[in-house]
């Protein structure tokens, strides 16, 4: 049998948010979850929803948010059980109208739940559109009037999330519950909240990696780890490219330097044919002759067999040195990439070598 302690929050939710999701308390804050809000932003999130409903010209009165305490004998059930029975009772009495965090706290030698819930009433489904009101509010406004981020698409998105959010599993990984922790910022879209949860980490660069995990929608530590190994991949093959291009440009610039050398020569050897005095003219064209048949060697040890036309050996110098720029842009914006990702690995190296969070 549970038993029930309820008070309000008048002065500063946060820091009964804080207390209830402490991890030495909630093992880690595997035994946290959330309804209508993330647990690391609901101050912020509650907040904005009595903004909204002050707005509305309702005055939400002296309470900010409800604290509610659900505690069992002890050894009467376990923890994972205790929670999943607050988050029922919780989603009965609340019918889904109130944000709500919820916690489960096994420090003691009897397991508890802590769930605080906003004073502001958000969301109400008989409409044709989603709509919030607070406590004394008689008519509800419409969330689609907002914005586009309370927008019904959006709202419902985030909320689907929430309600079904499920525990990371003792299982899984520390590196893997930790991009948990940031995937979940990206999904929700919650960037506010996850600069926030950054700098309390003294994590680097949040905007920067919050936009490049969500614009590459790398939701899951498995495609992460994937995405890193790919973008090293495409850098070498960038480099690879890039080396295969500069030595086949510089085999091109021999093959046109000898081809224009040839074609003297050639012409001095065809003119000896209408020559008056063919000896002669050898003679005075000697320096001619010579490279001739060494220059013909060279252009077949280099492939060519037939002498290309000027025009086609300058167009596929022009070719090489397009693809050429373009593979050097495109390995810059990899190395843009590179650059990112190892700010992120930065961030979880960080994480990691703190004590657990």
């Amino acid at each position: 049998m549970a038993y029930l302690k309820i008070f309000p929050i008048k002065v500063t939710d946060k820091k009964a948010l804080d207390y209830i999701t402490n991890p030495d308390k909630t093992d880690e804050k595997l035994l946290v979850s959330s309804f209508g809000c993330s647990p690391e932003t609901a101050d912020l999130e509650f907040s904005m929803t009595r903004e909204m409903a002050k707005k509305n010209g309702m005055d939400k009165g002296d309470n900010m948010a409800f604290h509610l305490i659900q505690s069992f004998k002890p050894g009467e059930v376990d923890a994972e059980t205790v929670h999943r029975l607050g988050q029922q009772f919780a989603d009965e009495v609340l019918k889904g109208k109130y944000e709500y965090v919820i916690s489960t706290h096994v420090d003691k030698n009897h397991i508890h739940n802590h769930i605080i819930f906003n004073a502001a009433s958000f969301v109400d489904h008989h409409g044709k559109h989603l709509s919030f009101r607070a406590p004394e509010q008689k008519n509800f406004t419409y969330m689609k009037s907002l914005g586009s981020y309370y927008s019904e698409e959006n709202v419902r998105i985030r909320l689907a999330k929430n309600r079904s959010k499920v525990k990371a599993l003792k299982y899984l990984s520390r590196e893997a519950r930790l991009y948990i922790n940031i995937s979940t910022y990206v999904t929700t879209g919650n960037r506010e909240g996850f600069e926030r949860w950054a700098k309390l980490n003294n994590l680097k660069e949040a905007a920067r990696t919050f936009n490049y995990l969500s614009e590459n929608n790398l939701l899951n530590y498995e495609d992460f780890q994937q995405h890193v190994s790919d973008v090293d991949a495409s850098v070498k093959t960038a480099d690879q490219r890039i080396t295969q291009i500069n030595n086949e440009l510089s085999t091109q610039k021999v093959i046109q330097k000898h081809c224009d050398s040839y074609r003297l020569c050639r012409k001095v050897i065809e003119d000896c044919r209408s020559a008056k005095n063919p000896k002669a003219y050898r003679t005075k064209h000697q320096a001619e002759y010579q490279p001739h048949d060494s220059l013909r060697k060279e252009l077949q040890d280099l492939g060519v067999t037939k002498i290309p036309s000027s025009n086609k050996i300058q167009k596929q110098i022009e070719n090489l040195e397009s693809e050429q720029a373009v593979t050097v842009r495109e390995k810059q914006e990899l190395q843009k990439k590179q650059n990112t990702l190892k700010i992120i690995q930065q961030n979880f190296t960080a994480l990691l070598n703190a004590p657990e969070i």
